[in-house]
């Protein structure tokens, strides 16, 4: 997988093989950062559900100030932590081990953006009131999900932008 713009345009992302990890196709990664144009620049952006880090690190290339990665699994931790190395972020990153539900018991905002990408048989419903307690004034909380999900109203939030990408949506909320 590669980065598709900014400095690290064209650098390898290392990722686990399997299907542990669901990487975002590089079609959905390009147009999630042509919505978020403008969003990007010296933000403070929480990955969760990170998988190989592949939005964090696109978000980096393009010039976010800081990325905290959350992640669970193992070998995808392994893989995050080589590509920080690889790409010497780490001085932009924060890793927290553990799942998303405790991340966001612990993590202190604000983020600019959240972005949530978790496994397709998990609804990430009872995250989103956390989720919104560490998103920044005018932030955006961003949800990749299959496209049969559907997600109630989130409460202090409005519906921005939505695309479909095959089985794959895209929704980008901004707070009220």
């Amino acid at each position: 997988m590669r980065i598709i713009s900014g400095k690290f345009r064209n650098r390898t992302i290392l990722a686990p093989k399997g299907k542990q990890t669901r990487p975002t196709l590089a079609l959905v990664r390009k147009a999630l950062f042509d919505m978020l144009q403008g969003y990007i620049e010296d933000c403070n952006l929480l990955d969760l559900f990170a998988g190989s880090g592949a939005i964090g690190f696109e978000a980096l290339s393009r010039e976010a100030q800081h990325v905290t990665f959350v992640e669970s699994h193992p070998l995808s931790l392994r893989y995050i932590y080589a590509n920080i190395k690889e790409l010497d972020v780490a001085n932009q990153t924060h890793v927290f081990k553990g799942k998303a539900e405790s991340a966001l018991k612990k993590l202190k905002g604000p983020f600019d953006l959240i972005y949530i990408d978790p496994p397709y048989d998990f609804n990430p419903q009872g995250l989103l009131s956390h989720c919104i307690n560490l998103l920044a004034p005018e932030g955006l909380l961003i949800i990749e999900k299959r496209l049969n999900k559907k997600l109630t109203k989130i409460e202090h939030l409005t519906l921005w932008k939505s695309r479909d990408f095959g089985l794959t949506s895209l929704e980008i909320w901004r707070a009220n």
